[in-house]
C-alpha cells in the first residue's frame, strides 16, 4: 500500500498506540532507576521505599500535541519524569509537599494507584485489593484514556466517519449467495450484509474489511465499539484511514454501478412507453375496423358494463378477436349514448325511490339507467 495516497493526520492517528497495565514494583532498567532517582529528588523522604508512598495518581490524564496542554504536560512535554519519551501523560502528586509531575503510562505504578484509592476511599494501604486497583484501571484509567483520546483525535475520527459512512454500507459488504427479484429494475440481484469480520491483509489486494459503521455504532450490533469501548481501537482505527484514502475511488465505483441501474431503468421505462403507444395505436386501429369509436370502461354505467369494455380494450390491443356476441354488446353499449328513447315509468319511478329530487320526464333510457346506478353507489 502506497501510504502516499493516505492524508497525514490520518497516518499520525495510528501511530500513537499503546496498551499498557500498571507496573507493581519498578525494576532495575535504565529508566526505572531514574524515576526513582527523580522521584526522590522531589519527595520527602530521602529514600525511594518511602518516597513512593508520598506519591498518588491524581485522575488527570493529557494526550496531545503540546495544545491546550495542562499545566503538568507542560513540565517536560512528551517526556516522562525519568526522560524517556511518552504520549499519555499522567498527572502525579505528592501528598506531603504538594509537588505535581508527570509520567508516562509505563510509569503510572500500582502504589499511586493505591494512594489515590485509599484517599477518595478513605482506605489503608493494607486494606487495598489487586481487585481495587483492576477495577481502578480499568474504570478510571480507561475514562482517562478514552477523554484524552477524543481530545487529540475526536475531530479527526468523526470528520472521517461521517465522510465515509454511506459509503461503508454500501461497500464494506459480503455476497449471501441469494439472489432477490427487484421489480423496478426487473431482474435478479445479489443479496448482500454488512461484513461483521475482515478477511486478507491489511492494505493488500485480497483485503476484505469489515463494515466500519457495524464496529463503530450500528443499532444492531450490541457490542458496537461506541457503546462498549468507547473509542475506537487500532483496528478500527486503521481500516477507517485507509478507507478513508481510498474514499474517491470507492465514490467512482459506485457512481458506476449507479449510472448503470439507471440507465436499466431508462431503458425499462422507454420499453413501456413504446409499449403503451403501440398497443393504444393497435386499440384505436381495431376500432375503426369494427366501424366503434375509441372507448374505455368508463363508458360503461355498471361493474359488469365497466369489466366488459376493459376486457374488450385488452383484446383489441392485444390483436384479440371479438366474437359476434361481445361485438353486439359493445355496440349496444357504445351507442347507448345517442339512443333518444324516453326513460321508462319503471326507471322514473325507481329514480324516484332512491331520493332523485329533479324532473324525470325529459329523461331518455340512457340518462336515466346512469342516474340509477351513480344514486346506488353512492348510497353504498
Amino acid at each position: 500500500m502506497d501510504s502516499s495516497w493516505i492524508p497525514r493526520e490520518a497516518i499520525e492517528l495510528t501511530m500513537e498506540r499503546q496498551e499498557w497495565s500498571p507496573k507493581r514494583e519498578l525494576g532495575k532498567g535504565h529508566w526505572d532507576r531514574k524515576l526513582m532517582k527523580r522521584i526522590v529528588e522531589l519527595s520527602v523522604a530521602d529514600n525511594y521505599d518511602e518516597a513512593k508512598l508520598e506519591w498518588r495518581a491524581t485522575g488527570d490524564v493529557y494526550w496531545g500535541d503540546g495544545s491546550s496542554a495542562p499545566k503538568f504536560a507542560l513540565l517536560h512535554p512528551n517526556y516522562c519524569l525519568c526522560g524517556h519519551h511518552i504520549v499519555y501523560h499522567f498527572e502525579i502528586e505528592n501528598t506531603e509537599n504538594g509537588n505535581i509531575e508527570c509520567v508516562g503510562s509505563d510509569h503510572i505504578n500500582s502504589y499511586m494507584i493505591m494512594k489515590a484509592i485509599a484517599n477518595e476511599k478513605n482506605l489503608k494501604d493494607d486494606e487495598i485489593t489487586d481487585e481495587m486497583i483492576e477495577q481502578w484501571v480499568s474504570v478510571r484509567v480507561e475514562s482517562m484514556k478514552k477523554d484524552a483520546w477524543w481530545a487529540r483525535h475526536g475531530k479527526a475520527f468523526t470528520d472521517m466517519f461521517n465522510a465515509v459512512k454511506d459509503l461503508d454500507l454500501r461497500v464494506n459488504v459480503r455476497d449471501t449467495g441469494k439472489k432477490y427479484w427487484d421489480n423496478e429494475l426487473r431482474m435478479k440481484r445479489s443479496i448482500t450484509k454488512l461484513r461483521k469480520r475482515g478477511s486478507g491483509t491489511y492494505g493488500t489486494s485480497d483485503y476484505e474489511m469489515a463494515s466500519i459503521v457495524w464496529r463503530w455504532n450500528h443499532p444492531d450490533n450490541t457490542r458496537n465499539q461506541q457503546s462498549s469501548r468507547g473509542y475506537p481501537n487500532d483496528s478500527l482505527m486503521n481500516d477507517l484511514t485507509l478507507f478513508f484514502a481510498f474514499k474517491e475511488r470507492h465514490v467512482q465505483e459506485l457512481e458506476t454501478e449507479d449510472n448503470l441501474l439507471d440507465a436499466r431503468r431508462r431503458q425499462i421505462e422507454l420499453s413501456e412507453r413504446m409499449k403503451n403507444e403501440t398497443k393504444e395505436s393497435k386499440f384505436a386501429y381495431a376500432c375503426d375496423n369494427y366501424g366503434f369509436r375509441v372507448f374505455s370502461e368508463e363508458d360503461g354505467i355498471n361493474a359488469w358494463e365497466r369489466n366488459f369494455l376493459s376486457d374488450m380494450k385488452k383484446r383489441l390491443s392485444n390483436d384479440g378477436m371479438m366474437s359476434d356476441a361481445q361485438a353486439s354488446t359493445l355496440h349496444k353499449i357504445l351507442t347507448r349514448a345517442s339512443d333518444e328513447t324516453p326513460a321508462t315509468e319503471k326507471q322514473r319511478n325507481y329514480l324516484k325511490a332512491l331520493g332523485y329530487g329533479r324532473d324525470t320526464d325529459g329523461l331518455t333510457k340512457y340518462e336515466a339507467s346512469r342516474l340509477i346506478e351513480e344514486m346506488k353507489n353512492r348510497s353504498e
